[in-house]
């Protein structure tokens, strides 16, 4: 599927939110808020190669599963890929799990650092 070196595909990354107090404590005032470099490494890769890609940051804002729906609706990926780092992981499912049962998204990614142990779902 390509179109004069464009795929005719279109990726959605999403970095899910976290709670800073709940993850860090008494730290949590040093825990900036940072951007996902390594989504926009990817997405830089991915628009490169002709994809064309979105990225949804939830550290400026934690969106409602109606919200998330409504985004994966609208641009109608083909690929979602979650942001999966150890402080993340929990909401991540959480997004996956609310978006998959709402919208038909045909793949989703997962990229992470977690032990592998930890992909059980609680």
């Amino acid at each position: 599927m390509t179109n004069g070196g464009a795929t005719d595909i279109r990726v959605l990354l999403i970095y899910p939110s976290f709670d800073r107090e709940e993850q860090y404590g008494d730290f949590a005032d040093l825990v900036w808020k940072e951007i996902p470099l390594s989504l926009g490494f990817l997405a830089g890769y991915l628009r490169d190669k002709g994809v064309p890609v979105k990225i949804v940051d939830e550290q400026w804002g934690t969106l409602n599963e109606e919200r998330i729906a409504q985004i994966v609706s609208d641009y109608q990926p083909h690929l979602v890929g979650l942001s999966t780092l150890t402080p993340v992981f929990y909401r991540a499912l959480e997004v996956a799990g609310s978006s998959s049962k709402r919208t038909p998204t045909p793949r989703w990614s997962w990229g992470t650092y977690t032990p592998p142990s930890s992909l059980r779902n609680p």
